[in-house]
């Protein structure tokens, strides 16, 4: 995840601050969500493998390369 970036709106973005930035054995006390998009949040997405995007903050993972567009925005489906 980019270090300048902070979903200030979103409500994992507390854990996902964690998960990047505590040692391992801690970060696993701070689990992805399984989609944001039920708790009021919104997709974050990166390159996982070319071929699919996959959400910083939850499991969702979607075939397409999302990360090459615009950021998901609050109350903007993918």
């Amino acid at each position: 995840m980019p270090e300048n970036f902070w979903d200030a709106r979103h409500p994992h973005r507390l854990r996902t601050w964690l998960r990047v930035h505590m040692p391992r054995p801690i970060s696993d006390f701070f689990p992805k969500a399984t989609d944001c998009t039920t708790s009021g949040g919104w997709h974050r997405w990166y390159n996982q493998d070319e071929l699919h995007s996959a959400c910083y903050h939850c499991k969702v993972i979607i075939e397409g390369q999302l990360w090459r567009q615009q950021p998901s925005q609050p109350g903007v489906q993918a």
